[in-house]
Protein backbone atom coordinates (compact mmCIF):
# COMPACT_ATOMS: atom_id res chain seq x y z
CA UNK A 1 0.00 0.00 0.00
CA UNK A 2 1.47 3.49 -1.07
CA UNK A 3 0.54 5.74 1.77
CA UNK A 4 2.68 8.70 0.04
CA UNK A 5 1.19 10.46 -3.12
CA UNK A 6 4.05 10.40 -6.42
CA UNK A 7 6.23 7.87 -4.89
CA UNK A 8 6.32 3.99 -5.61
CA UNK A 9 5.20 1.45 -3.36
CA UNK A 10 9.00 -0.50 -3.17
CA UNK A 11 7.90 -2.94 -0.58
CA UNK A 12 7.09 -5.56 -3.27
CA UNK A 13 10.59 -5.21 -5.27
CA UNK A 14 12.48 -4.98 -1.70
CA UNK A 15 10.57 -8.33 -0.86
CA UNK A 16 11.82 -9.79 -3.55
CA UNK A 17 15.66 -8.43 -3.51
CA UNK A 18 15.79 -10.36 -0.45
CA UNK A 19 14.59 -12.78 -1.47
CA UNK A 20 16.99 -13.22 -4.28
CA UNK A 21 19.64 -12.60 -1.92
CA UNK A 22 17.99 -15.50 0.50
CA UNK A 23 18.31 -18.02 -2.29
CA UNK A 24 21.77 -17.26 -3.09
CA UNK A 25 22.82 -17.51 0.56
CA UNK A 26 21.58 -20.87 0.39
CA UNK A 27 23.30 -21.37 -2.54
CA UNK A 28 27.11 -20.16 -1.00
CA UNK A 29 26.59 -20.99 2.65
CA UNK A 30 25.97 -24.40 4.66
CA UNK A 31 24.30 -22.46 7.40
CA UNK A 32 21.17 -21.57 4.90
CA UNK A 33 19.32 -24.48 4.47
CA UNK A 34 15.30 -23.45 2.95
CA UNK A 35 13.04 -20.37 3.11
CA UNK A 36 9.44 -19.64 2.82
CA UNK A 37 7.97 -16.53 1.63
CA UNK A 38 5.05 -15.27 3.21
CA UNK A 39 1.92 -15.02 0.67
CA UNK A 40 -0.72 -12.27 1.39
CA UNK A 41 -2.91 -13.26 4.50
CA UNK A 42 -1.39 -16.12 4.90
CA UNK A 43 -0.21 -17.60 8.59
CA UNK A 44 3.45 -15.95 8.28
CA UNK A 45 2.14 -12.90 6.63
CA UNK A 46 -0.69 -12.26 9.70
CA UNK A 47 2.06 -13.10 12.15
CA UNK A 48 4.13 -10.30 10.85
CA UNK A 49 6.57 -12.49 8.64
CA UNK A 50 7.85 -11.51 5.04
CA UNK A 51 10.46 -14.60 4.87
CA UNK A 52 11.06 -17.35 6.93
CA UNK A 53 15.03 -18.65 6.70
CA UNK A 54 15.65 -21.48 7.35
CA UNK A 55 18.82 -22.77 9.38
CA UNK A 56 20.95 -25.52 9.99
CA UNK A 57 20.25 -27.20 12.98
CA UNK A 58 16.32 -26.89 12.72
CA UNK A 59 16.39 -23.21 13.81
CA UNK A 60 14.48 -21.06 11.64
CA UNK A 61 15.04 -16.76 11.38
CA UNK A 62 11.67 -15.16 11.00
CA UNK A 63 12.35 -11.91 9.14
CA UNK A 64 10.46 -8.61 8.12
CA UNK A 65 11.49 -6.82 5.80
CA UNK A 66 10.73 -2.63 5.45
CA UNK A 67 11.86 -0.09 2.84
CA UNK A 68 10.54 3.28 4.63
CA UNK A 69 11.89 4.09 7.91
CA UNK A 70 8.54 5.24 9.10
CA UNK A 71 6.98 1.44 8.14
CA UNK A 72 9.66 -0.36 10.15
CA UNK A 73 9.28 2.30 13.38
CA UNK A 74 5.33 1.30 13.23
CA UNK A 75 6.06 -2.48 12.28
CA UNK A 76 8.24 -2.59 15.87
CA UNK A 77 5.68 -0.66 17.99
CA UNK A 78 3.19 -3.89 16.42
CA UNK A 79 5.07 -6.68 16.51
CA UNK A 80 7.69 -6.45 19.37
CA UNK A 81 8.50 -10.31 19.11
CA UNK A 82 9.97 -10.13 15.60
CA UNK A 83 13.60 -8.75 16.74
CA UNK A 84 14.75 -8.66 13.18
CA UNK A 85 13.31 -6.55 10.99
CA UNK A 86 15.51 -5.82 7.60
CA UNK A 87 15.47 -2.14 6.57
CA UNK A 88 16.57 -1.40 2.83
CA UNK A 89 16.21 1.85 1.36
CA UNK A 90 15.86 3.02 -1.95
CA UNK A 91 16.15 0.26 -3.56
CA UNK A 92 16.41 0.26 -7.72
CA UNK A 93 14.34 -1.26 -9.90
CA UNK A 94 17.44 -2.32 -12.71
CA UNK A 95 18.19 -5.74 -11.57
CA UNK A 96 21.57 -5.03 -14.33
CA UNK A 97 23.13 -2.31 -12.11
CA UNK A 98 26.02 -2.15 -9.92
CA UNK A 99 23.54 -0.54 -7.35
CA UNK A 100 21.09 -3.48 -7.12
CA UNK A 101 24.20 -6.36 -7.10
CA UNK A 102 25.53 -3.84 -3.64
CA UNK A 103 21.98 -4.19 -2.27
CA UNK A 104 22.09 -7.98 -2.48
CA UNK A 105 25.21 -8.09 -1.09
CA UNK A 106 24.34 -5.54 1.78
CA UNK A 107 21.11 -7.58 2.52
CA UNK A 108 23.12 -11.08 2.23
CA UNK A 109 25.49 -9.42 4.87
CA UNK A 110 22.77 -8.88 7.31
CA UNK A 111 20.78 -12.06 7.20
CA UNK A 112 24.18 -13.50 7.91
CA UNK A 113 24.16 -11.27 10.86
CA UNK A 114 20.50 -11.61 12.12
CA UNK A 115 21.41 -15.43 11.45
CA UNK A 116 24.41 -15.21 14.17
CA UNK A 117 23.13 -13.17 16.26
CA UNK A 118 20.07 -15.39 16.58
CA UNK A 119 22.24 -18.17 17.26
CA UNK A 120 24.28 -16.78 19.60
CA UNK A 121 21.72 -15.65 21.67
CA UNK A 122 19.94 -19.07 21.69
CA UNK A 123 23.50 -20.78 22.47
CA UNK A 124 23.51 -22.68 19.24
CA UNK A 125 26.21 -21.60 17.09
CA UNK A 126 27.23 -24.35 14.59
CA UNK A 127 31.13 -24.11 14.09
Amino acid sequence: MNNQPGRPNLGEPTENAVEEATRELIKENPCFVGYQRAQKNDALDANGIDILIYLRGGLALPLQVKSTYSKRRKFQRNHPLILFVLFVRNITLDKNSERYKRTLIYIKNKIKRFAFRAQRDLGVLNP
